[in-house]
């Protein structure tokens, strides 16, 4: 609307997909076929119950193989749970996980003169994705989702109170939320972190696999701004003060080996349920860290000459800390 409003908004879409790259991994596991021989050999083993719930070729994503090459051979184990002895077919594996990344944003804003002395403006921004496979243990088949979004709103109000004083408030508020999450195991997010798989690894050259220890994790970021700014004009003498207070609240879901990671000397100890050591953390997933920060300002440019002005100013701010 000519001399009293303005608009604008745009929407904006991103659409990728990739087949994925093969994911190899050297290091020794029981090919599906050594699974089964686990499965005839040892029957109730849980060491061979987690390999079938949790273990590679548990997730069938990325068409999971052997992974057997020259330098690769297929190889065949005898391994024992202290009473039994069998062997058992070993190989490294291969995997190539597909991954998507999905885009929207929306952007919006007006302006409004609503009267000769007052200038209001509000701005919109939305942004939500996603990025799948993003991340762990690829060729194990532990991997997790990236999903964002993010939001901000600004208000901003321009008052002219005379000639000479003019004022400006601003306020300002944005969500930026992100994780770590879902993937292979698509229940294991931040909010039922302990339903998520433990880890397993080994000291010598068996395959790790489970859930990496600092998965899953996120956060979500949530600043607050409130700002006002003052100009005075006087003679040769352009006044500014103002201040502003600044909040961050930043909610965190992170809390390393909280299902606990196994370390076994070798297969035959896991096997046997002996490991050398467990890693466990106890305690909340989540840490509520906030943050205080405020800030005034004075100043004067003082035109001494229509050619030299002299810019004369002090600011004091206070930051607080999130954490220590």
């Amino acid at each position: 609307k000519r001399n009293k409003a303005w608009f604008f908004f745009t929407p904006y879409f991103d659409r990728l997909r990739t087949s994925g790259s093969p994911s190899n991994a050297t290091s020794l596991t029981p090919t599906p076929n050594g699974l089964t021989q686990l499965a005839a050999a040892f029957p109730g083993n849980p060491a061979v119950a987690a390999l079938n719930a949790i273990g590679p070729y548990s997730v069938k994503a990325g068409n999971p193989q052997p992974y057997v090459t020259a330098t690769n051979p297929l190889v065949t184990q005898v391994v024992s749970d202290g009473v039994t002895s069998a062997p058992i077919e070993f190989a490294g594996i291969t995997r190539s996980v597909p991954s998507l990344f999905n885009d929207r944003e929306f952007t919006g804003r007006v302006d409004v003169q609503i009267t000769s002395k007052d200038r209001v403006s509000a701005r919109y921004i939305f942004q939500q994705n996603i990025q799948t496979g993003a991340t762990g243990r690829f060729a194990a088949g532990a991997y997790v989702d990236i999903p964002a979004r993010d939001q901000q709103i600004a208000l901003d109000w321009v008052h002219t109170f005379s000639s000479a004083l003019l004022n400006q408030v601003r306020y300002s508020f944005s969500r930026a939320g992100f994780g770590f999450e879902g993937g292979s195991f698509a229940n294991c997010t931040q909010a039922s972190i302990n339903t998520c798989p433990t880890g397993i690894s080994f000291q010598d050259d068996d395959l790790n696999f489970g859930m990496q220890n600092n998965l899953p994790q996120g956060r979500i970021i949530n600043n607050t701004q409130v700002q006002d700014n003052a100009s005075y004009f006087r003679g040769r003498h352009t006044f500014k003060f103002g201040g502003e207070y600044y909040k961050q609240r930043s909610p965190n879901v992170f809390l390393p080996q909280t299902n606990g990671t196994y370390l076994f000397p070798d297969f035959n100890g896991f096997l046997q349920d002996a490991p050398a050591q467990l890693s466990l953390t106890d305690g909340t997933p989540k840490f509520n860290f906030k943050e205080y920060d405020i800030a005034v300002y004075g100043g004067d440019d003082w035109r001494v000459k229509d050619n030299l002005t002299v810019n004369l100013g002090l600011r004091w701010e206070f930051s607080s800390q999130a954490i220590n």
